[in-house]
């Protein structure tokens, strides 16, 4: 996850660079909160959050947005909603 990059920022670059070599920049009001997760140098799923007004971390409108980008970045297990158990490792390297 990273906090407030620039408004250029390519959100596949999380998963490319390590954390400390990846820019953020202050803004005047909100939070934009860029999440990816991460396979080696691929992203899985990748999103892009914004919240105005929130004061810091101690904020519960922040704490809804970290949870709610934390759980669009993981999505549900959907194999039990009649999906075929081959599948399973249609995106993974199973064997």
């Amino acid at each position: 996850m990273l906090f407030n990059p620039p408004l250029t920022f390519n959100s596949m670059r999380l998963c490319d660079d390590p954390p400390t070599a990846l820019p953020t920049e202050n803004r005047q009001s909100g939070i934009a909160l860029y999440g990816a997760f991460c396979r080696g140098n691929k992203a899985l799923s990748r999103l892009r959050g914004d919240i105005d007004g929130a004061s810091g971390p101690a904020d519960p409108a922040f704490r809804a947005l970290v949870g709610q980008v934390t759980a669009a970045l993981f999505p549900p297990d959907r194999r039990m909603d009649g999906d075929d158990d081959d599948d399973k490792c249609k995106f993974l390297n199973c064997s």
